[in-house]
């Protein structure tokens, strides 16, 4: 038997110091994404099987919510209309580029519609390859994004994912071997979903914050003296150099 649901309407050297200069004062551009307005560099993706036209958008006013933002009067959301009718949703919101290190953190505020029998999934994931939104070759690949940070209601059991308010998680990374550029993703994850599917429903995201953690003074000095003596080598009448005038 199948189960029918109203679709939801969805409106080396000194270039090493100069190198290190840009990643730090690039680290320091931390952010808050409330979804009040355009939002840049951010991206979205459908990668459902099989997909719809809809992907995650912001709502426009009370009108459109579901339930009352977390703050201001917007935020994002995704739904069951991101397949046609039945299939896996995977479809993706992706963050703006950034350089991403151990010790910066995450926050973000969701939750899904009250009482809902449909059950839905959000996943976090990190891509150090710089801009690319490569997830894959199908609804269950996650391409460049390979290291996943968190995941709301794994099991897509009913009543897993907080539906009675908006509910804060915040996470810490950790486990990258030096700093990286690239971006996280946003996942709304969903097997067996669609209107004639037994999961997937409405969620919502809101108040998205990334901290970048600053390099201690005497961390900063230590990186910049080793460059600074580098350079000196490299000068050195000592030193290598290749037959395309490059130092070796």
């Amino acid at each position: 038997m199948q189960i029918s649901k109203r679709p939801l309407a969805k409106c080396t050297g000194l270039f090493a110091i100069a190198a290190f200069a840009g990643l730090a004062s690039h680290a320091l551009a931390d952010f808050t994404e409330g979804f009040e307005s355009t939002m840049p560099g951010w991206e979205v993706k459908n990668a459902s099987s099989p997909s719809s036209a809809n992907t995650w958008a912001t709502t426009n006013g009370a009108a459109e919510e579901v339930f009352g933002a977390h703050s201001g009067s917007r935020y994002a959301f995704a739904d069951d209309t991101h397949t046609a009718n039945h299939g896996t949703i995977s479809s993706w919101l992706f963050f703006p580029v950034d350089v991403i290190k151990n010790g910066d953190t995450i926050r973000f505020w969701t939750r899904a519609k009250s009482e809902s029998n449909f059950p839905d999934r959000l996943q976090l994931f990190l891509s150090s390859s710089g801009n690319s939104t490569d997830t894959g070759a199908s609804d269950l690949t996650t391409g460049v994004f390979t290291k996943l940070l968190a995941e709301v209601n794994p099991t897509l059991a009913v009543g897993g994912f907080p539906d009675q308010d908006w509910q804060l998680f915040t996470l810490t990374i950790a486990g990258l071997n030096a700093p990286v550029n690239g971006r996280f993703g946003f996942r709304y994850f969903v097997t067996d979903g669609g209107s004639l599917g037994t999961n997937s429903d409405y969620i919502g995201l809101d108040d998205v914050r990334f901290r970048s953690t600053v390099p201690a003074p005497g961390a900063l000095m230590t990186m910049l003296s080793a460059g600074a003596l580098a350079t000196r080598r490299r000068r050195s009448p000592t030193s290598q150099t290749s037959i395309d005038g490059r130092s070796k």
